[in-house]
């Protein structure tokens, strides 16, 4: 398998995570697309978000998670994506960090709405409901 075909499964499988259960199907099948013995993004093993600024300060107050992850990504120049199932109602503590590299602002958001953030690419994160199944 070439690497844009391993690089189409990992976005089949990345979307249908995205799209939620209804496409549940192209979930199962997109491993079977992968080649095991070579690595998907061999190129970029240590796959990271590449934030616009190095540090930031970001306050919101009782943000939904949207609204939190929408203000990390502004102050960072993210953009995230939330998976369909995940519930985006409103956090039960406000959220305030200041002169914060990304990883600490998004480790914060994670710790406060049991989520975590997987990249897509160096901009964009996708936003995953943290539990032991899709964490792997």
């Amino acid at each position: 398998m070439n690497g844009n075909a391993k690089l189409a499964a990992v976005m089949v499988l990345a979307l249908a995570i995205m799209l939620g259960s209804a496409h549940r199907g192209l979930a199962q099948e997109a491993p079977n697309l992968i080649d095991d013995n070579v690595p998907v993004y061999a190129s970029a093993q240590d796959y990271e978000l590449q934030p616009s600024t190095p540090r930031a300060s970001v306050t919101v107050r009782r943000p939904s998670m949207q609204t939190l992850y929408e203000a990390i990504g502004k102050a960072y120049g993210i953009v995230f994506v939330f998976e369909r199932e995940l519930r985006l109602g409103n956090l039960r503590s406000d959220y305030s960090i200041d002169d914060a590299t990304l990883q600490e602002a998004i480790a914060a958001a994670e710790a406060i709405s049991a989520t975590f953030v997987t990249p897509l690419d160096e901009h964009t994160g996708l936003v995953v409901a943290d539990t032991a199944a899709k964490r792997g």
